[in-house]
């Protein structure tokens, strides 16, 4: 073997077990209790440790354009932040430019070029449509076909990336017949539109009002339009950054009734909550959807521990202060989006698996086995078995970390989980069997991480989930159980 990892509690489809994980040659050659494997050129003692597969992120932007200003990162720092934070795939996102009329084509073609040479663990891409054309028909057809199995379409952003319903609907179709999966930012541009309009119109610009022009319906009315769409056309759909349990509740009332559609929601819709706008420098946290009010948060957080909520992504945009504080007296010039890729698995760990309220099991799922099989990556990806790619991550559970701009390592100079503490940290990091964070520090390297094509989706089942619930300062193990979210 290349390398064995040894001692750890190892989770595995099957259920976790204490043992060793043999590679050889970037993959996972063999599963075993503990002291099977022949000795390997370089061995881990990840004994009182979890060994986890690397987190899939689905939702990652680096280098975005929107509105006038970038994001600052490239591939070598946002993969490198990712890795950081235990995440061994990043999915990203080929948004055609409008201004210079790019093609879906194009807008891929200049990613791979982005990503090679740069990347230091693994980039898959989804294809995205900013408008419907011959030649962008065309484009979407060979993409959905030829390792982009995923299409994201933006239901909002008028002249940067929005699509109309019946533009949607047509791409909807195209998804169908490649077997591929639809993701949807889900706003209802009738009800946000003439809220902006009329805020602006009346001078309420300030940060505050970014979240009042973007109410919860705004997103289910959305929502319920394009799992009408997915009723019609029978294509798969996964609604990203759900924001509010009204929306949570219709796809899982839609699903139960037949139609193909799952959620996704971000560590920002759980953990934080819109009173933020009304504190100094609110400008930090706009995203869209926006925060929402602290009961929707807890239900939503609920949703999550109980099975509800399919994938766990970050939304990672990396804005600075600077970029954020131009504009703080106007939402409407706002970037739009807060960094995450760092903080997404940590973050998650902490306050599910730390606590005793999710297993490891469903951790995996929610941050890497799902986003995998939604991304057409699985089982390359997502999973510890023999003969995927040996993407392992080694966690600490008594290690302890305050989150801050200064101690993570994406590029901006914030985090909007800023002070908050973080118990369980990824110690060793592993992508295609080559150490990249070793002991916590980064040692991976420019141009390991490949492009990797996906092939058709493969969604999960869901099912609720049971967890245990312990007292304050309990270990994980004992407790009392129940099923939530029924």
């Amino acid at each position: 073997m290349d390398l064995v990892i040894r001692g750890g509690t190892v989770v595995a489809p099957s259920g976790p077990f204490v043992g060793d994980i043999g590679i050889a040659g970037g993959r996972i050659a063999a599963l075993g209790g503990a002291g099977v494997i022949d000795r390997g050129a370089r061995e881990i003692d990840a004994t009182g440790m979890y060994v986890v597969p690397g987190g899939v992120d689905p939702h990652v932007h680096t280098a975005l354009k929107s509105g006038g200003t970038r994001t600052l990162d490239n591939f070598l720092e946002s993969t490198r932040a990712a890795a950081y934070g235990g995440t061994t795939t990043i999915v990203d996102f080929a948004i055609p430019d409008n201004a210079s009329n790019q093609t879906p084509r194009a807008a891929f073609e200049q990613k791979l070029d982005a990503i090679a040479g740069q990347a230091t663990v693994d980039v898959a891409l989804h294809a995205c449509v900013t408008g419907v054309n011959d030649e962008s028909v065309h484009d979407l057809r060979s993409l959905l076909r030829s390792g982009l199995p995923t299409l994201k379409m933006f239901s909002i952003y008028r002249g940067d990336f929005m699509l109309e319903p019946s533009e949607i609907h047509e791409c909807l179709k195209e998804v169908e017949a490649a077997n591929g999966l639809a993701l949807i930012h889900c706003e209802s541009p009738h009800i946000v539109e003439p809220l902006i309009r009329e805020f602006g119109n009346n001078g309420q610009t300030d940060v505050r009002f970014h979240a009042l022009s973007r109410p919860p319906a705004a997103e289910l009315d959305m929502v319920q339009t394009i799992i009408e769409m997915l009723r019609i056309t029978g294509a798969m759909g996964y609604v990203v950054h759900v924001s509010t349990p009204e929306a949570a509740k219709a796809i899982l009332r839609a699903r139960r009734d037949g139609v193909r559609v799952w959620a996704e929601t971000c560590p920002q819709y759980v953990f934080l909550e819109e009173s933020v706008y009304e504190a100094a420098h609110g400008e930090l946290y706009v995203c869209s959807p926006p925060l929402r009010d602290d009961s929707r948060r807890a239900e939503l957080w609920q949703l999550v521990l109980g099975g509800h909520i399919d994938v766990w992504g970050s939304d990672h945009c990396a804005y600075s202060t600077d970029q954020k504080t131009a504009a703080a007296g106007d939402f409407r010039r706002i970037p739009n989006g807060l960094p995450g890729v760092e903080t997404r698995c940590p973050l998650l760990f902490s306050k599910g698996v730390s606590r005793g309220l999710l297993d490891l099991a469903d951790f995996v799922q929610l941050t890497a086995t799902n986003p995998a099989r939604f991304a057409g990556l699985y089982p390359r990806k997502g999973v510890i078995l023999p003969g995927s790619d040996a993407d392992i991550v080694v966690y600490d559970p008594e290690a302890r970390a305050t989150l801050s701009g200064s101690g993570l390592h994406m590029t901006t100079d914030y985090t909007p989980f800023d002070g908050i503490e973080v118990e369980g940290c990824p110690r060793t990091v592993l992508s295609r069997g080559r150490v990249v964070v070793d002991e916590g520090k980064f040692v991976g390297s420019a141009g390991h991480g490949q492009f990797i094509p996906g092939q058709s989706p493969k969604p999960p089942f869901s099912r609720p989930r049971t967890y245990v619930h312990h007292k304050q300062g309990s270990k994980a193990g004992s407790g009392s159980t129940r099923t939530i979210g029924q």
